[in-house]
């Protein structure tokens, strides 16, 4: 699992439900008409300064609004460099509790991933438990993604011929988890000019040594 979606499993410890209250109202209306917005609704380079930022977590990284909001997503974490903009955008899930089988969490991901593979076709599916894990039985199937030895994401990029914007890197679903119940679906668009956003932050990195 990819640390920064570690990181964010900490986060919906400390955000609470209803602080985004208007904005998960905002989502189930607008996911309702059938609108469906490339990366919420949000373009790569856009400044800081045109992002609705509800916190400031740190190391480039903000709580925002978006234009777009989806019903399955509680808040949105976006990553904007100082120059390059913003790089990407992640949705963060509503929890999906009393789910030890990953029934419902499995359910929700099969919904976006169909409409994402519509929209962008070709996509690896990732779906395997690490060599080792003692997490291996079916009602421990939460509890191995919350350990990080599960694996359940699809990923869209040009490795895997998707059809993906010019601005669009990849996109990436994934399954994670808060404890051995309690689980939730992160969406993450990187946009073209993350290298750009990778340089700046390797020149924060050295700067700070």
């Amino acid at each position: 699992m990819d640390p920064e979606i570690l990181f964010l499993s900490s986060i919906k410890t400390v955000i609470g439900m209803t602080r985004y209250l208007a904005l998960s109202v905002a989502g189930m209306l607008v996911a309702a008409s059938g609108a469906w917005a490339q990366a919420f609704g949000l373009a790569p380079g856009v400044p800081l300064s045109a992002l609705e930022v509800t916190e400031e977590l740190g190391g480039n990284l903000y709580t925002i609004d978006v234009p777009s909001p989806h019903r399955e997503f509680e808040f949105y974490v976006a990553y904007v460099g100082s120059a390059a903009g913003l790089c990407m955008v992640r949705g963060v899930g509503i929890d999906h509790e009393s789910d030890r089988y990953g029934d419902s969490l499995r359910s929700a991901f099969g919904k976006l991933e169909s409409l994402l593979e519509n929209k962008y076709g070709r996509f690896y599916k990732g779906d395997f438990l690490k060599d080792g894990s003692i997490w291996n039985e079916p009602h421990e199937w939460v509890m191995a993604v919350a350990q990080n030895e599960r694996v359940y994401q699809a990923v869209w990029d040009r490795e895997e011929r998707s059809m993906l914007p010019d601005e669009v890197h990849d996109i990436i679903l994934s399954a994670s988890a808060l404890d051995s119940d309690t689980s939730y679906l992160v969406l993450q668009y990187r946009f073209s000019n993350k290298d750009q956003c990778d340089a700046e932050l390797e020149e924060l990195d050295a700067e700070a040594l």
